[in-house]
């Protein structure tokens, strides 16, 4: 089986206020619980809220040759990135930290999609680019929209009984996109 490497491209959605940065090395893949030592960046004193939550999406992509065939291969994980996530002090609860958490979560559910759209595509070498390219502005635009919408909705996270509805709504989102669960294809 030969393996061509013809692309490696990073997706980030933006989930906090604060840009995403690539310079860090450490960043936690979603599946682990969220824990506020996780949370190492420095505060942002200008903003209301009392926590962010810097999430997004890395994606790699590569094809295999079977049977002179190529095929799309890809990982793309749900990532979380301790030095631009942040809490105020004297700010830390477990109610905020599952918000910020679920952050996390609605990261993996846009992943998911994109792992869905990856696999019902068939998608050839020569446009792999400009596929890739508008499924990743339409996530972006929407995964954007939807983390505002839940920080709206919730408060941030300050609206207990909304806070619930939007656990249960995510974990069912995420419970339908199961098949998806696996960062990498087959």
């Amino acid at each position: 089986m030969k393996r061509i490497d013809f692309l490696i491209f990073n997706l980030i959605f933006l989930c906090s206020l604060s840009g995403f940065s690539q310079t860090s090395q450490e960043k936690i893949i979603w599946g682990t619980t969220l824990t506020w030592e996780d949370f190492k960046g420095k505060p942002d004193f200008s903003v209301p809220h009392f926590a962010s939550a810097n999430t997004g999406i890395s994606a790699s992509f590569s094809w295999k040759n079977e049977n002179d065939q190529p095929e799309l291969q890809y990982v793309v994980y749900a990532i979380f990135n301790p030095y631009q996530s942040w809490i105020k002090p004297g700010k830390k609860s477990a109610q905020l930290l599952k918000h910020e958490q679920l952050h996390f979560d609605i990261s993996e559910l846009t992943a998911r999609q994109f792992r869905k759209y990856l696999t019902k595509q068939n998608i050839k070498p020569e446009k792999v680019g400009d596929k890739v390219d508008r499924k990743n502005k339409v996530l972006k635009r929407k995964n954007k929209r939807f983390q505002e919408r839940y920080d709206q909705q919730t408060k941030h996270g300050t609206h207990p009984k909304r806070q619930a509805k939007w656990e249960k709504k995510i974990h069912k989102k995420l419970k339908a996109l199961e098949k998806y669960k696996n960062p990498k294809s087959k």
